[in-house]
């Protein structure tokens, strides 16, 4: 059976490097369609001629794609901002599984393809691979040691404060999971709307781990995510779940047995995907 990825970008001139991240998308291979939107809030340098570029490559059909199809759409008009875009974008789309990219990063060729592979099983509702940095020039500078995340500690904000992040990029869900969101909810967000994401699925599904690279989250001057102190402030009023005193020593040892052990610590736990 043939599976369907809707993938969503939000854009705002992004010029410099949105071309990199439409063809990290377009080009994907294996026996799967890619229903793939780009939203785009009036941006005023050159990204809408590169998309108009794109969408007259598939009208025209000169666009060879790599997997079975590729749906490649786009809208520009104005938004509150890029969470309200990926509502929209969201809205848009029917796929099996769902993730979203942002328009200065990147997939690996073979990303959706292995994401595909490891939903066969039926109980996996939402997944992470290996999160990883790459600077402007595209050179991987970081490479982290994937996490375990657990629900509770997600919904608590424990990841990215205490422990590794949840890489966006890196983080599919299957179609079902949209039904637990309030899309008017994640369009108020500026800067957190991500952890909106993850605090809700984690509410009743367990994430699974893949030990895997699926992405790039490219780090430049233009980042959103280096405005901390906003994103901290939605990020707090999202996560009102609060640790008790017995946490925070389970996080320390956490912490010091991945840093210790690292990937040998990951095939103990059984919501950890190794691919051989």
């Amino acid at each position: 059976m043939f599976v369907t990825f809707s993938i969503v970008t939000p854009s705002f001139n992004s010029e410099q490097f949105i071309e990199e991240t439409i063809e990290s998308v377009i080009y994907q291979r294996g026996n799967i369609y890619i229903d793939y939107v780009i939203i785009d809030n009036c941006s005023n340098d050159n990204t809408i001629k590169l998309l108009d570029k794109y969408q007259e490559g598939f009208d025209s059909g000169t666009i060879k794609c790599n997997c079975l199809g590729v749906k490649f759409r786009y809208i520009s008009e104005p938004d509150a901002g890029m969470y309200d875009a990926l509502r929209k974008g969201m809205e848009m789309c029917e796929g099996d599984f769902f993730s979203y990219i942002n328009s200065d990063d990147f997939y690996l060729p073979n990303a959706l393809s292995t994401v595909a592979t490891v939903f066969g099983n039926e109980n996996i509702m939402w997944l992470t691979g290996v999160p990883s940095l790459y600077n402007q020039d595209g050179a991987i500078t970081t490479l982290d040691i994937p996490c375990i995340y657990k629900s509770s500690y997600i919904r608590s904000g424990v990841y990215g404060e205490y422990l590794p992040y949840l890489q966006q990029e890196s983080t599919f869900w299957r179609q079902e999971l949209l039904k637990e969101l309030s899309y008017s909810k994640l369009a108020t967000f500026k800067y957190a709307g991500d952890f909106y994401l993850w605090y809700t699925f984690a509410g009743k599904n367990k994430l699974y781990t893949v030990n895997a690279q699926l992405s790039g989250f490219r780090m430049h001057s233009g980042n959103k995510s280096l405005n901390t102190g906003a994103y901290k402030k939605e990020f707090n009023s999202i996560a009102v779940n609060k640790l008790s005193v017995l946490d925070y020593p389970i996080i320390f040892i956490y912490k010091i047995l991945f840093k210790l052990i690292g990937n040998n610590l990951l095939k103990w736990f059984p919501n950890v995907i190794n691919l051989h």
